[in-house]
């Protein structure tokens, strides 16, 4: 995380060195950032970054740290007790487009961090996120069982797992796809993605659903 020479700068000034950050990393990854044009762009001198970050792999921790904030700020929000499963993807997927929208360079930059191989901090990220998920996951899980909304036969536990690993590997190969072709996700006709996420809740649906 910053210092505190960072931390006790003034709020447009740590703002603009936070969106240069997020930009870089977001468009070119890891290793091919230059931080002399980082420093250049922030309107500082690149000695003074290594005031405000120990290195660049901490600049870059930092970078995905506040772009996955404003992701949560979104897509947080959504009532476990009230809707299905099912609602929840369907929200968390219009969440996603919407944080692409409003967020695009941070976006990109936890689609980089979590689906691409061009860090060295890929696992760390993964296992982090998944600590972080498990949790929410089960809870939903939990709650869509005891409302009948998905088959109470099989360890809540197990479905959270399940969950988790069917949505990280469609993303994967979802994003794999994507650069295969060159594209980016605001390539794509909204109705192509409308149409994979219905895809993914389908099958989601024929196994989990009540009985």
């Amino acid at each position: 995380m910053p210092r505190e020479t960072f931390l006790n700068l003034p709020e447009e000034k740590r703002k603009r060195i936070t969106e240069v950050l997020i930009r870089h990393f977001s468009s070119r990854g890891y290793y091919e950032v230059n931080l002399d044009q980082v420093a250049k762009d922030c309107g500082i001198a690149k000695g003074s970054l290594f005031q405000y970050f120990k290195d660049k792999g901490e600049m870059y921790l930092f970078a995905v740290d506040r772009a996955f904030q404003r992701f949560m700020e979104i897509v947080q929000g959504f009532d476990f007790k009230k809707g299905s499963i099912f609602e929840y993807y369907e929200s968390y997927f219009e969440s996603s487009l919407e944080f692409l929208i409003k967020e695009e360079d941070a976006y990109y930059l936890l689609e980089r961090a979590f689906f691409y191989n061009d860090s060295p901090f890929r696992e760390k990220f993964l296992n982090e996120y998944t600590q972080k998920t498990h949790q929410v996951v089960l809870e939903l899980v939990r709650e869509n069982q005891k409302n009948g909304f998905i088959r109470k036969d099989i360890d809540p536990e197990l479905l959270a797992l399940f969950l988790e690993a069917v949505s990280l590997r469609f993303k994967t190969l979802f994003f794999e796809r994507l650069r295969k072709e060159g594209k980016k996700v605001l390539d794509l006709p909204r109705e192509e993605l409308r149409e994979f996420q219905s895809v993914v809740i389908k099958l989601l649906a024929e196994g989990l659903k009540g009985r």
